[in-house]
Order: C-alpha cells, then sequence, then structure tokens
C-alpha cells in the first residue's frame, strides 16, 4: 500500500457518497437477509452489492484498475419489525478490475474505537436490545458477540476478495465468532489465559496463507521482482495425457487444491521454503514438482492424486482449485471428472485424440460452431496439415481461415468483418503455439510457428492470457471453435505422436 513512492502499512480510508437516497438504499428489497412472501412482486433487482459496484465507479477518488476495496455501508439500520438489517449485505467477490467485499455498520456500536478500548470491548457483556440493535445470525446477544461478528465477518468478505475461498476451519469458515481470542488472554466465555490452541476458529486456514503469500497485494520488499509474463494474470491450462493431466500457469503454480462435491479435501504447494522437502521425498511430490520453486507445468497422475487424497468415488464432483504467485481472481478451477470424461476421443483409425479445456464460453446469441481438423508435419496421419493462417481481426477475432495442404479451406468463426492478415507457414515449418487472451470470449490472439514467425497480436488484451500448444510429446490434431459477431469460444485437439 505505497502512496507518493512511500511504503505505508496502513490502508486509505474514503468517505463515498451514494447517488441515491437513504429511503433507497434502505429497502428492503436490497438487503440480503430479506426474502420475499410467497407471490411478492419485485420492484428491482439491485442489491447492496451493486450499489456499492454503482457509488465506486462514480467516485474519482480510487484508481478503478485493479482496485481492490473493502466498503462499509454507513445507513444500515435494524428494522425489528421485519426483522431484517436494512443496508446491509456481506458479501465479497469482483466485477472485472475491481474487487470488492462489503458489509453494514450495524454492529460498529461495539467495536472498538481505538487501541485502548480493545480490551474493553472484546469483553462487554452488555445485552444486545433487540428494539434498537441487531442480534445478527441470533450469534450477537451480547456486545463482545457482536465486535466478533462484525468486524470478523467484514474480515471474511475481505478475505473474498482477495481470492480465498470458504475454507474447513478458521475466519473463511466461521472462525469470526471467537475474533476476540487473537487479541485477549481471556474471553467472556473462556477464563483463559487463551493458548494458541485456543483460539479456535480465529486463524487462517493453510490454503488462505498460501493464496496471501504470493497475491500482488502482499508481496514483500525482500521477494524476488515479477518478470513480464508474471506481472499479468495469466489463466490456467490443462491439458489430458494418457497417464494425467497436465495442469499449467506461466506465473509458476504456488498451490493445487483437491475439493470434492465443493468441499475442500487436500492440497499441495509449492514454495521457496518447501523445495527442498520436495526434493527430499519428505512431502509428496512428482518429477514437476521437483524441478523448481514455483513449477510452471505439473502432471498430475490422477491415481496417484486419488490415493493420496483421500480417494473419491466416480461419481463425484471433483475440482482441481489452482492458484498462481500472479492470482488475482479466484476463477481458477479445473473440473477433473468432466476432463475426464470429455476430453477424448478414438478416431476410426484408433488414434486418441484429446482436447484442451474450452477457451470463452462460446454463448453469445446467435454463435454457430466450427471445427477444422488438421495435423503436424511428418507425422501418420492421413490429416492434411497447415499452408497459412488467415486472420480476421477488429476490437476482437472475428475469425480466422486455415488453408490446408490438400487444397481446402476450413473456418473458425464466421471472419465477416475486421482487417485480413495472412501467415504463411514455410514447408520446413509448422504451428507451434496460439497465444490467446480470453475471458466470455476470445478477446486476442497470436499465431506462432516453430521457428518464430508471428503474425502479429490480433484483437483486444482483455481477459487472461492462455498458451494454447500441444504438451511435449503430442502433435496437433485441429482447431474448434463458435462464433458470431466474433469468435466467443475456442479449442485444441491434439494427440499422442507416433
Amino acid at each position: 500500500m505505497a502512496r507518493d513512492g512511500a511504503q505505508r502499512m496502513t490502508a486509505r480510508v474514503h468517505t463515498v457518497r451514494m447517488g441515491r437516497t437513504v429511503a433507497e438504499i434502505q429497502d428492503k428489497e436490497r438487503a440480503q437477509q430479506w426474502k420475499p412472501p410467497a407471490g411478492y412482486q419485485r420492484h428491482t433487482e439491485e442489491s447492496q452489492f451493486s450499489l456499492a459496484i454503482e457509488a465506486l465507479r462514480a467516485y474519482d477518488g480510487i484508481d478503478k484498475e485493479d482496485a481492490y476495496v473493502v466498503c462499509l455501508t454507513a445507513d444500515s439500520r435494524w428494522d425489528p419489525d421485519l426483522g431484517v438489517i436494512l443496508g446491509h449485505a456481506a458479501l465479497g467477490g469482483g466485477v472485472g478490475s475491481l474487487r470488492l467485499g462489503v458489509f453494514g455498520s450495524h454492529t460498529t456500536h461495539a467495536w472498538p474505537a481505538n487501541a485502548e478500548e480493545v480490551a474493553a470491548k472484546f469483553l462487554d457483556t452488555t445485552k444486545t436490545d433487540t428494539r434498537y440493535l441487531a442480534n445478527d445470525c441470533n450469534e450477537c446477544g451480547e456486545y463482545w458477540r457482536a465486535a466478533n461478528i462484525g468486524m470478523g465477518a467484514f474480515l471474511h468478505e475481505c478475505g473474498h476478495l482477495l481470492t480465498l475461498a470458504h475454507t474447513p476451519s478458521g475466519i473463511m469458515s466461521r472462525g469470526f465468532n471467537d475474533f476476540n481470542r487473537t487479541f485477549m488472554a481471556r474471553a467472556p466465555n473462556f477464563n483463559g489465559p487463551v493458548r494458541r490452541e485456543d483460539e479456535a476458529g480465529s486463524h487462517f486456514h493453510r490454503t488462505d496463507l498460501v493464496r496471501l503469500r504470493h497475491h500482488p497485494c502482499l508481496r514483500l520488499p525482500s521477494d524476488p521482482p515479477l518478470h513480464d509474463n508474471e506481472k499479468k494474470m495469466s489463466g490456467f491450462d490443462a491439458l489430458l495425457v494418457d497417464d494425467g493431466v497436465v495442469v499449467g500457469n506461466a506465473s509458476g503454480i504456488t498451490m493445487i487444491e483437491v475439493w470434492i462435491n465443493d468441499r475442500y479435501r487436500a492440497h499441495r504447494e509449492y514454495t521457496a521454503e518447501n523445495l527442498p522437502q520436495r526434493r527430499s521425498g519428505a512431502l509428496p511430490a512428482g518429477p514437476d514438482e521437483m524441478a523448481t520453486e514455483f513449477p510452471q507445468n505439473i502432471l498430475v497422475r490422477v491415481s496417484e492424486w486419488r490415493a493420496w487424497a483421500g480417494g473419491w468415488n466416480d461419481s463425484d464432483k471433483v475440482q482441481l482449485v489452482l492458484t498462481s504467485r500472479a492470482t488475482a481472481t479466484d476463477d481458477s478451477s479445473i473440473e477433473l471428472g468432466r476432463l475426464l470424461r470429455e476430453g477424448s476421443r478414438t478416431d476410426p483409425d484408433g488414434t486418441r485424440v484429446f482436447s484442451s479445456a474450452k477457451l470463452g464460453k462460446g454463448e453469445m446469441s446467435g454463435s454457430e460452431s466450427f471445427r477444422a481438423p488438421f495435423t503436424a508435419k511428418h507425422t501418420a496421419s492421413s490429416l492434411p496439415t497447415l499452408r497459412s493462417i488467415e486472420i480476421h481481426s477488429g476490437n476482437y477475432i472475428d475469425g480466422f481461415r486455415l488453408h490446408l495442404s490438400d487444397g481446402s479451406q476450413k473456418q473458425i468463426g464466421k471472419c465477416q468483418g475486421g482487417s485480413k492478415t495472412v501467415l504463411d507457414i514455410d514447408d520446413d515449418d509448422d504451428l507451434d503455439h496460439v497465444a490467446v487472451n480470453s475471458g466470455w470470449w476470445i478477446d486476442g490472439l497470436e499465431f506462432v510457428t516453430r521457428k518464430g514467425k508471428r503474425s502479429g497480436w490480433k484483437g483486444g488484451k482483455g481477459g487472461d492470457m492462455h498458451i494454447v500448444r500441444p504438451p511435449p510429446g503430442y502433435v496437433w490434431m485441429g482447431l474448434e471453435g463458435s462464433g458470431a459477431a466474433w469468435l466467443d469460444s475456442l479449442t485444441m485437439w491434439y494427440a499422442k505422436q507416433k
């Protein structure tokens, strides 16, 4: 948190005036806790989260790019007749480049105003009078509990904006009920002394610590500088191979979590501190995991990881949740079961052909699907090889045509507009990879050959960066995509080289 070139350990506090009336802010329909009765016709779908985003976008006092903001609504109010806290929501996440956590001010009467008040507030057993004050979640019956819930749950939402997920224990569970024990030697419900093992839920789970250790907001002055390719959030790629799944990230992977049916099961972490243990066998690790502090590619041997994580059933939803040194969002999971079920097919000649995870959502109105089979040169496949690539692009990618060695053309996307660029592929050259920026659609891309010829970047730079390339020992077998006004999805096909 730096300002004017000086490092500081404090956040900047802004008072932001909403462009809404108090009545609008305190409208019950915008309150997270209010549940409409059967048959009720809502007048608005807005929420406290959307109101906060609206106010911040209209406010000139913060940088809107890569902003991290926690918002306390000053106009929260307990309505005893409705039994609802108005002007309040407990939410955290992000919209575009804005990461946001929101909470209400309904417990601030119990918070310490300065360091000298900390002990008194955390020992205050004054009963909450629900004629005037909220007993939030029925867990704030005394002021010290209201201080725990108010500050601890606000910290929980701050964790969400910093990419933290719900965990089995700790602040990102409901451990904030014991928030006071981090600061106190005793508590109203515990005579003490409060030792570390008595702090109960007032801690961050190990996975939280690994995520925060390399988060862009929390890098240490002593950390080595990030290379250019590590500064921008790059997407995670998952490539199915004969003996598992290769997961990759250009910034370097710091953690892989295994989640079963949306619940955390286990994780492996990759830090500078545990590299010796990975190499010595003290921690489970494969060759990729032993190679460097932050591996860019890791082969997940499914049978080995399944045994290590305690097993799962074929019907279970199994996710790999990935974190990198540049992780600044929380959209980084791979559904392993679906990839194993749907990630390959067998061609008529008996070749097992794999598909990469789809980039882009492919959900634009009027979107059509396209397939373009081809292969690399000097392979046993009967498929044609690439002669040239014709790209149509403007602000986005309208599509591209592949000119093949048998004289045919295959296109991906409708190719209806934009300027045209042609990348010729020499007889002694071939396609190496495609660099793709994608989110909801394909924002931009660049084709690169093995000898380094480039199409140049076409389209925009939104979304996350991905490198689409067959894993070592595998070759191109084609591309699949979809598009309407512009390209909205792209998938690679590849097979083991014979």
